[in-house]
């Protein structure tokens, strides 16, 4: 029965080949040792990604302050109906349907609305009031931002909206 020794250590071994062939690998095709100094490379190109993703994630968290003026500068930019303006708006309907604060409504329902104070017509005062909605509906989705009463006939009730869609 032969006895079982300890594999040497690779520092023991003398005479290492310093070729892969010389290890005696002859099926290796076209791999050299600059493809495993690539391979560690790409590892390291990972690693690379890896850190930069980091970086991004890092960036991603960074706040950036937004001034007055450029506030201001994209309100002024913005056409009437955009999203995020606001506008007096009237229900369109024959009823004068009345909307609470928050509700929101389709623009083919309602319509542009003005406004008129104080006024006196025919020897008759009459108060401040929202006049008689244009015929122009505006697209989209809007949030009502005040209180519309109902009307219909001549007068509709009307406030302020914001378009959010």
């Amino acid at each position: 029965m032969p006895v079982s020794q300890p594999p040497p250590s690779w520092a023991s071994i003398k005479n290492k080949p310093t070729t892969v062939a010389g290890f005696g690998i002859s099926d290796m095709g076209s791999q050299s040792v600059a493809s495993a100094v690539n391979a560690t490379n790409a590892t390291n190109a990972t690693n690379a990604t890896n850190a930069t993703n980091a970086t991004n994630a890092t960036n991603a968290a960074t706040v950036t302050t937004i001034t007055t003026a450029q506030v201001l500068a994209a309100n002024a930019g913005a056409t009437a109906g955009a999203v995020g303006t606001f506008a007096i708006l009237g229900d369109a309907s024959a009823s004068g349907t009345a909307y609470d604060a928050g509700a929101t409504a389709a623009g083919s329902g309602l319509r542009y609305a003005g406004m008129f104070v104080g006024l006196q017509w025919g020897g008759q005062n009459y108060p401040s009031n929202f006049g008689n909605a244009a015929s122009t509906a505006p697209s989209g989705t809007w949030r009502c931002m005040g209180r519309s009463y109902g009307g219909g006939s001549m007068y509709w009730g009307a406030t302020v909206w914001l378009r959010i869609s």
